[in-house]
This record gives structure tokens, C-alpha cells and sequence, in this order.
């Protein structure tokens, strides 16, 4: 499993020198207020995980938000892969990927 967290971290490395895997294995690729994007890879796995901010749920939802939002869960080729979520105590959308470690290469890993 270390072994995998340490291909992650050098394939972050070839994409910017300055980004690295911080001890619990998160990278955040974009550090500002507006938008999060953190990759994860447990040391205990052989997954990676990206997510990211989507934006923050309205006050007034506008009807069949939700519907709209989980539809495309289903339509995967729009999505790229990821998954639609709620983070409650954010009160955002994010979208979530997921890939074993293995079924990747270096270019593989910068495409997404």
C-alpha cells in the first residue's frame, strides 16, 4: 500500500514539483476559497480518490434540483467517471472519482 501512495506522490510530482501527498495523503491541487480540489490515496488501499467543490446548494432549491443532480449519476460518460454527492456540513455538491491505483499510468493519472 505504501507503495502505491508512493507512485501517486510522483506523479503529482511530474505534474507540478510543488505538490506532494501531506502525511494523511492528501493533495490539494488548488488552495483557494472558491473551488477545492483534493486528491486522497489512503495508505491503507489501492484507490485513489479526487473530489471537488461543485458549487454551494442554493437557499431556495429550485424544484427537481435534486432530481436533475442525481440524473446525472446515471450518465457517468458526463460526468467523466465521477459521482455527484451532498456534503451537508458544507452545504455543497461535489463531485467524487475513484480508481484503483493499478489501472493507472503517469498519463493515464495527468489525463484526469
Amino acid at each position: 500500500m505504501a507503495k502505491a501512495r508512493h507512485l501517486v506522490n510522483n506523479w503529482l510530482q511530474i505534474l507540478d514539483e510543488k505538490f506532494s501527498l501531506d502525511d494523511s495523503g492528501r493533495c490539494f491541487l488548488q488552495q483557494d476559497n472558491q473551488t477545492g480540489i483534493v486528491l486522497y490515496a489512503p495508505e491503507q488501499g489501492d484507490e485513489v480518490f479526487i473530489y471537488s467543490d461543485l458549487m454551494r446548494v442554493p437557499d431556495d432549491i429550485p424544484a427537481g434540483f435534486y432530481e436533475q443532480i442525481l440524473t446525472l449519476n446515471s450518465h457517468t460518460a458526463r460526468t467523466g467517471g465521477a459521482s455527484i454527492t451532498f456534503e451537508p456540513s458544507s452545504n455543497q455538491l461535489l463531485a467524487i472519482f475513484c480508481q484503483p491505483i493499478q489501472a493507472l499510468d503517469g498519463q493515464t493519472f495527468q489525463n484526469i
